[in-house]
């Protein structure tokens, strides 16, 4: 969809819940608020100081930035700005960003096109907070939207989805995951044989929650690194159920690189990545794990 729009047309694109910062709340308001002065002034405007036409400075307390986001998107006459917030859902419980009150959908500018995505509410998630988002969005775009007797929250939230289809967009389950897989598969330059597609699309098939753009994915990369005489690995953990699901296959991912590569150089290499806010190039991770007594004591155990 970005794609789509004209190069002139600035695009705002955020994973939420993919880093430490992509998952608060707070720092997210404060990265998008500054990306939104700065495109209100123009970059070369913006780069040679002359803001005086604009968005005025971006305030630092939480309250002050939510109004400040809001005011912007309802007020925005800087030309036509698409905003992307993929997966609110993965928001951490910091300043109630679950809650979805920073989050202006209605009275925006015409020039404001925001694009909003969310799983459906899970009162008990497999990992992380339970979240409401889908709900919440419904009552905030739907004027008079409640539940009827005997129907949950989700139900109804998921019934209002289809009676907008101008509003909410659903993500039907994949009805046939096999040209997705092997079109992924080709682009990597590789092919699966029957015997491995098979598996895969038993595992996909196993559940409407492994139905998805993702998991295919998530699947095509694996089988990608696998001879054709490989099996596919299993990728249900001990004492889990059948139906697997994407943690479940990132897991089962690491512990075969454990597997392969020894525990301590895998956990270590993985924290080395994840702690740093820049991030970690190839050179300073080797370095880093070169001085690390306890990697080299299980690489090197004689």
């Amino acid at each position: 969809a970005a794609q789509d729009r004209s190069k002139d047309e600035p695009v705002l694109i955020r994973f939420l819940g993919t880093s430490a910062k992509s998952a608060d709340v707070f720092s997210l308001l404060e990265n998008i608020c500054e990306n939104l002065r700065i495109l209100s002034h123009g970059e070369s405007a913006y780069k040679g100081g002359r803001e005086n036409e604009g968005l005025s400075q971006c305030p630092k307390s939480f309250e002050e930035l939510r109004i400040y986001f809001s005011d912007a998107l309802a007020n925005w006459a800087f030309g036509p700005i698409t905003i992307f917030l993929d997966s609110v859902d993965q928001l951490n419980g910091s300043n109630s960003g679950l809650n979805l009150a920073w989050l202006p959908v209605v009275g925006l500018s015409r020039n404001v096109h925001l694009v909003v995505s969310t799983l459906p509410d899970e009162p008990t998630p497999e990992v992380g907070l339970p979240f409401r988002c889908l709900s919440i969005l419904c009552k905030k775009l739907v004027p008079g939207f409640k539940t009827s007797l005997g129907m949950s929250e989700l139900e109804a939230a998921i019934t209002v989805c289809n009676q907008h289809p101008e509003l909410f967009i659903g993500v039907e389950p994949l009805k046939d995951a096999v040209p997705l897989f092997s079109h992924l598969l080709k682009l990597n330059g590789r092919r699966a044989t029957q015997r491995q597609t098979d598996n895969i699309i038993e595992v996909v098939k196993g559940s409407d929650k492994n139905q998805t753009p993702l998991v295919v994915t998530i699947l095509a990369d694996i089988v990608a690194k696998l001879h054709s005489f490989d099996e596919v690995p299993k990728f249900t953990l001990d004492g889990a159920s059948p139906t697997i699901s994407v943690r479940q296959i990132i897991i089962s991912f690491c512990h075969r690189l454990q597997h392969d590569h020894g525990k301590k150089l895998v956990s270590h290499s993985l924290s080395y990545i994840t702690v740093p806010e820049q991030g970690v190039t190839e050179a300073e991770l080797t370095d880093i794990l070169s001085i690390d007594d306890i990697v080299l004591a299980e690489a090197y155990p004689w």
